[in-house]
């Protein structure tokens, strides 16, 4: 939106050859484009692209995605085993199908 903005500015301050063309604060919203522009870059999916090309970083990457899967199934398993002792201390019981 900002470079549609900048872009209208120009083309309508655009007078005869050699004119100067005023935009306000240009400096400014360069910088806000080029933060915002950073910004996406150094965000998923964008830095997948270093670890795909690097068969290290791919296995670091898979390696640490299988320990944090296996930190969540003990977590569910501990949920479960609570929810179960819960349950019984209330007379009730449960079985959970998972798919």
């Amino acid at each position: 939106e900002e470079l549609h903005e900048l872009e209208v500015l120009a083309l309508s301050a655009a007078g005869p050859a050699g004119e100067d063309v005023q935009i306000p604060d240009i400096e400014e919203k360069i910088e806000r484009l080029e933060r915002e522009i950073n910004d996406i870059v150094s965000s998923e999916p964008y830095t997948y692209k270093a670890i795909l090309e690097d068969a290290g970083l791919t296995e670091e990457r898979k390696a640490s995605l299988q320990e944090e899967l296996e930190e969540y199934e003990t977590y569910r398993q501990s949920l479960e085993r609570t929810l179960e002792a819960m349950l019984t201390e209330a007379g009730g019981r449960t079985t959970w199908r998972m798919t």
